[in-house]
């Protein structure tokens, strides 16, 4: 039986690995992805492997980022969203309940942490009939993620479905909700809160206060 058990652990361990230990099929090389198991690089350099649904990554899998940092937990209607951990490029590592990301923004759900003096931290809210939000998205704050700034910055994204209803408990973290309660945030994206440690230093409503307040105010804050 002593010499089986590595045997067996191998095994189970092979299984595991496989895309039958993840309960799901392969994803088609070409088409939907759909209710299976596959893995796809993006352009920017991460990597995906996991799940798959409508087309998108979500339950459970593996999205490894292009700066050495990696996630590994659940996917939510294509974003790592849900319980994880997050590993940095350095070992260093934070697990708990994720939001949505934009990498390489620095990620974090541990109070203590986020809310130290010195800290720095973007909130963005954001709402799927938004019209504007999609220019930050895809634009704007990928364009911004690219600067040494945004490597300085602790940084969660509130997706929420209507500009008129953006504080509901389900669209906000427990950690981020005292925060909501502080600045009566109710409705209007895209919108900005900046925080130094728990320091409110900013609650910016309107497409044009991205360039003209919040860009300022993160460097002065950062030092630069």
């Amino acid at each position: 039986m002593k010499r089986l058990l590595p045997v067996l652990v191998g095994f189970a361990l092979l299984l595991l690995s496989s895309t039958e230990g993840w309960g799901l099929p392969p994803c088609p090389e070409k088409g939907v992805r759909n209710n299976c198991f596959g893995t796809y690089k993006s352009d920017d350099g991460s990597k995906y492997v996991g799940e798959w649904k409508d087309d998108q990554s979500h339950g459970q899998g593996t999205e490894s980022y292009a700066n050495g940092d990696n996630y590994v937990g659940e996917f939510r209607g294509g974003k790592a969203k849900g319980k994880g951990t997050y590993t940095y490029a350095n070992g260093d590592k934070t697990a708990g309940e994720f939001t949505p990301i934009i990498q390489p923004f620095l990620i974090c759900n541990d109070p203590e942490k986020l809310f130290a003096d010195g800290s720095v931290h973007l909130i963005y809210i954001d709402a799927a009939n938004c019209s504007y939000c999609d220019l930050y998205k895809k634009i704007y704050l990928p364009n911004f993620k690219k600067q040494n700034l945004a490597k300085k910055i602790y940084f969660s994204i509130i997706e929420t479905g209507d500009y008129r209803d953006t504080d509901r408990d389900e669209d906000w973290p427990e950690y981020l909700q005292w925060i909501r309660d502080k600045t009566k945030v109710h409705r209007g994206t895209p919108r900005f809160i900046v925080m130094s440690g728990r320091d409110i230093v900013a609650n910016e409503y309107n497409n044009r206060r991205w360039s003209s307040r919040v860009i300022p105010l993160l460097t002065q804050l950062v030092g630069g």
